[in-house]
């Protein structure tokens, strides 16, 4: 077994001494660039772009399950509840305009499709997605201008933090937790940039009920007849 070394530090001021000064500094920006992705926070800004994957891109196959799933949750936010009032072609649209990112956290794979298209966007760029499992059930339904998945875990999926344009100044977060079968409401409250009408230089938050702590998708209204049997 070798004797474990011992560094002695170099004399202040010396070349070797700056040396070894780049080289730790160069060595601890290593190791933060290189740490796991599944340790680090991620945060997409779909106000901004969409997400990474046209859906359309897919093989048909795999465009066909998405949509087997996500079509009757589609059609229900397209006409209200109201199937007599669905117009095909804002359906089509919506297909077209739908983008992916399917992730691996907690040893599990998360799927999330956002639609980015003013039918699935409100004016100020919260846009309605869905997280779906690796079998295609969807787990949560929300909209919102940007989705954080947190470093937390429940019931071997991590928590889920959507930020929601309220206005100008505030921003609603929705904190949501797996409870073994979908995603629940678990925490919100809203980002303040401003105070009296004087914006601040850094938000504060504060804490709020939740609207609904029922589960994030409820049981789909009976499908229409779909073009993906």
């Amino acid at each position: 077994m070798k004797e474990p070394r011992i560094l002695l530090a170099p004399v202040m001021g010396s070349p070797q001494n700056k040396t070894s000064m780049r080289s730790l500094t160069l060595a601890f920006l290593l190791l933060a660039f290189t740490r796991p992705a599944s340790t680090q926070q991620q945060t997409w800004h779909i106000d901004e772009t969409p997400l990474p994957t046209p859906l359309e891109s897919l093989p048909p196959q795999r465009q066909a399950e998405l949509l087997r799933a996500l079509e009757p949750r589609i059609e229900h936010h397209l006409d209200d509840g109201d199937p007599t009032d669905l117009d095909p072609t804002e359906l089509t649209t919506t297909k077209k305009n739908l983008f992916i990112l399917t992730i691996q956290r907690a040893g599990t794979t998360l799927t999330f499709v956002s639609g980015w298209t003013y039918l699935m966007c409100g004016a100020v760029g919260n846009c309605m997605t869905w997280v779906l499992d690796q079998d295609n059930k969807i787990l949560l339904e929300d909209s919102g201008k940007a989705i954080t998945v947190l470093n937390s875990v429940h019931h071997g999926r991590p928590d889920i933090l959507f930020s929601v344009h309220d206005s100008a100044s505030d921003t609603d977060l929705e904190k949501w937790r797996f409870n073994g079968a979908l995603y629940i409401l678990s925490w919100c409250g809203t980002n303040t940039m401003g105070y009296s009408g004087h914006y601040t230089k850094n938000p504060y938050t504060s804490r709020h009920p939740c609207e609904s702590q029922t589960p994030a998708s409820p049981p789909p209204p009976p499908p229409l007849q779909s073009t993906y049997p």
